[in-house]
């Protein structure tokens, strides 16, 4: 049996599938995308009708990749630190983004946005916490009182609980 480390190779199309079909572009046109490393995660959702805003603070995007779509695609070559200002986001998201899963929660929260997070790593710039359950109630405790929150499974191998909530 051979284990994959690195997740399912299909990880953001499945992710971007279960955007579309939870978030849809007529009512959430605008996304923030947070540490998407390749931009893969934008690539899907600006092939679905979205506008993409994204930040990777280790840029490694495919730029050829997004082609026609560039328009609707901003991409940032710095870390999300949750004190930026983005007008018009209408949903912030982020698959295995490492030390920014709690920075997304957090600013979903201040600034009274549905989000989506498939969290990986038990990694925070803010806090110590020791596995993944802490991790986890760690990550809900943040929005318990703002937002209605949720858990899905997506259909990937590795990592694949992901953490939703829209404000109440």
């Amino acid at each position: 049996c051979e284990v994959n480390f690195m997740g399912d190779s299909t990880r953001n199309k499945q992710f971007a599938h279960w955007i579309y079909q939870n978030f849809p572009p007529k009512y959430y046109p605008k996304i923030l995308v947070l540490a998407d490393g390749l931009g893969e995660l934008s690539y899907s959702l600006t092939a679905r009708a979205y506008k993409v805003e994204s930040y990777e603070g280790k840029p490694r995007l495919v730029r050829r990749k997004i082609g026609k779509r560039s328009s609707d695609f901003s991409y940032h070559k710095d870390y999300f630190m949750g004190t930026e200002d983005i007008p018009d986001i209408s949903l912030i998201v982020g698959m295995h983004p490492d030390e920014a899963t709690d920075i997304l929660i957090q600013y979903a929260k201040d600034k009274s946005l549905p989000f989506a997070v498939v969290p990986c790593c038990v990694k925070s710039f803010k806090v110590k916490i020791k596995g993944d359950d802490p991790w986890l109630r760690y990550l809900k405790s943040i929005v318990k009182f703002s937002h209605e929150i949720r858990d899905t499974r997506l259909p990937i191998r590795g990592k694949n609980l992901l953490i939703w909530g829209k404000p109440k």
